[in-house]
């Protein structure tokens, strides 16, 4: 079954949802490009955004908080899709299918990006979210409600009988609660 992970807001470390500079750290850790800023994932892709570079992918999430004076707030959320080895069979190219379900299914206000991990036992995909609105700057509330929207969407992309090919869909689990 896949799991639906969001990680929660801690005050210390990349996801400080204020530390101004999770985004770069998020974003350089979900693309694999620690050193020498090359993406070494080879599924990766999101919504509203360029893909150009890591810096030009980092520096366009902090254009659109800066255009609406968002510094000092929330930056934005980060989760995972993990598919478990042994029952889910999901490949790669299917996990990047999902991610890219996924991220157009959300919506079309906040930037998101993506990207598939197949360097662990279990396949997963990392997702950050701006949290601030392309349209109006408005902040992305990340409480239960947005977390159930974007479980529902998770649930019916992993029922898409094309991708499974005739095999069964995988099922999610998530602990809202942890929200």
């Amino acid at each position: 079954m896949a799991i639906l992970n969001f990680f929660p807001a801690d005050k210390a470390g990349y996801h400080d949802p204020k530390n101004p500079l999770m985004i770069q750290a998020v974003i350089t850790y979900i693309l694999r490009a620690k050193e020498d800023h090359k993406i070494k994932v080879r599924f990766y892709g999101g919504r509203n955004f360029l893909i150009d570079s890591v810096q030009g992918i980092i520096d366009q999430f902090y254009a659109v908080r800066l255009v609406y004076h968002k510094g000092e707030t929330i930056q934005g959320r980060h989760f995972v899709l993990s598919f478990s080895e042994e029952y889910d069979r999901v490949t790669a190219l299917q996990a990047n299918y999902i991610a890219q379900r996924i991220c157009y299914d959300i919506g079309d206000e906040y930037q998101i990006i993506y990207a598939v991990h197949e360097d662990s036992t279990n396949l997963h995909v990392h997702f950050f979210i701006n949290a601030t609105s392309l349209y109006n700057g408005k902040m992305l509330n990340f409480g239960k409600q947005t977390v159930r929207e974007i479980q529902n969407i998770t649930k019916l992309i992993l029922k898409i009988p094309s991708l499974w090919y005739g095999a069964k869909p995988v099922r999610l689990i998530t602990d809202i609660d942890q929200i």
